[in-house]
């Protein structure tokens, strides 16, 4: 006569329940921290935004505008420009 398999009915309902809530927990834990990413993430888009080509233009300002390098020992910028026709100036004497 073949013996009769006892299934633990009680025991698999507890795993059941148990691992249900673990991944419920685990999934509403993902969700909390994702959520906090993003809210981080957009208040740094709105404090540190810097386009690329708000730097090209302020690059392209700097080359062909007059500023002092070194104030206190008198150096200064000049536009790129001016420093080219300047240069081959000298270079043509």
């Amino acid at each position: 006569m073949a013996a009769e398999d006892k299934v633990d009915v009680l025991g698999i309902i507890k795993v059941t329940v148990i691992g249900s809530l673990i991944v419920y927990l685990l999934i509403l834990l993902a969700e909390i921290l994702y959520n906090s990413e993003v809210r981080s993430l957009k208040e740094n888009e709105q404090t540190s935004v810097v386009r690329p080509s708000d730097i090209l233009q302020r690059q392209k300002a700097e080359l062909r505008g007059y500023r002092w390098a070194d104030q206190a020992k008198k150096k200064v910028v000049i536009p790129i420009d001016r420093a080219i026709e300047l240069v081959s100036g000298e270079e043509a004497r």
